[in-house]
């Protein structure tokens, strides 16, 4: 909805493409195109996307990458080190972690050429600050400034210090978390492999997704989100979120606790069934981002909500 809806009443025009294919991304590209973005691990399509193969693309046209790096997190995937030249995170997940804080993050890798033509707000003197040139004025991180100095001041999406507080003290325990999100993950991937009720699974950390390798490449991990397909269609993904006793039905990610959701009738109810599709969004199926509970408890609710379906 930001890309396809609400940047385009600011004349903003997006092409989405299948963001597997890095080729797809050259073929997208107009002259108008000024950026390039991609999920690392798309939510809730978990599609894994060649972070260096989609820069060179980038690059060759002269355009940042700019990456949402945040089901990974930092821990996981180091999108800069592949290549990308900014990179965003949804803070609210996985950085703060415990459900309570919202936030963003932008970090930027300092090497992009913004003075190579396309990019006049770079090196032109801005009004609102005395005749400033960001490039030529702070050189490497002129973006980074230049959205600190006009964009924050300007649409006032700054961090209150609680907020910053509570991101900060979760980014301290990241590494741990992690680990256990994808060690739960893994589990509950498998044995959703092995239930009669279910008819698939999308988990980048399973050994048969198509995209194992490449997430091995590029991740130490696949993080805690997966999807699976719930058999009896639509009807059943919302009996399975009902069922639930122990894990939470909430639309955020990232979170200690196990979260659940069915995006057909949610998060994705305003798309048709093919945008839906698009966006990795079938109707049986059921999000699910993996906590810290002890997998016992968790593997526990998902068979016991499954044994509620027909």
């Amino acid at each position: 909805t930001m890309l396809a809806v609400n940047l385009a009443k600011f004349g903003i025009e997006v092409s989405f493409v299948d963001a597997t294919r890095p080729e797809a991304f050259a073929e997208a590209i107009r002259p108008n195109t000024r950026a390039v973005f991609a999920e690392s691990l798309g939510n809730p399509s978990l599609a894994v996307v060649d972070i260096a193969a989609v820069a060179d693309v980038a690059h060759a046209h002269g355009l940042p990458l700019i990456i949402d790096n945040t089901v990974p997190s930092p821990f996981l995937c180091n999108p800069l080190a592949l290549g990308a030249d900014i990179v965003v995170h949804s803070a609210t997940k996985y950085l703060g972690g415990h459900g309570t804080t919202l936030g963003g993050v932008m970090v930027e890798q300092g090497r992009f050429p913004w003075d190579n033509g396309k990019f006049p707000a770079m090196t032109s003197p801005s009004p609102g600050y005395h005749g400033v040139i960001f490039h030529e004025t702070f050189g490497d991180f002129g973006f980074s400034m230049r959205a600190r100095m006009e964009t924050l001041r300007v649409y006032g999406a700054a961090l209150s210090p609680m907020s910053a507080w509570q991101i900060l003290q979760g980014v301290e325990t990241l590494p741990l978390r992690m680990e256990r999100h994808c060690e739960n993950a893994r589990r509950v991937a498998e044995f959703l492999q092995s239930h009669p009720k279910v008819s698939w699974v999308n988990y980048p950390g399973l050994p048969d997704h198509p995209q194992h390798e490449l997430m091995r490449r590029q991740m130490r991990g696949a993080s805690g989100l997966l999807a699976f397909g719930v058999k009896g269609g639509a009807d059943a993904g919302v009996k399975f979120i009902e069922a639930a006793q122990f894990m939470s039905h909430l639309a955020n990610i990232g979170d200690t606790r196990t979260l659940i959701i069915h995006p057909a009738s949610t998060t994705h109810r305003q798309l048709d069934e093919a945008q839906a599709r698009a966006a990795g969004v079938l109707p049986d199926m059921v999000r699910m981002s993996v906590g810290l509970e002890h997998i016992d408890d968790i593997l526990w609710d998902i068979d016991q909500s499954l044994g509620a379906l027909p």
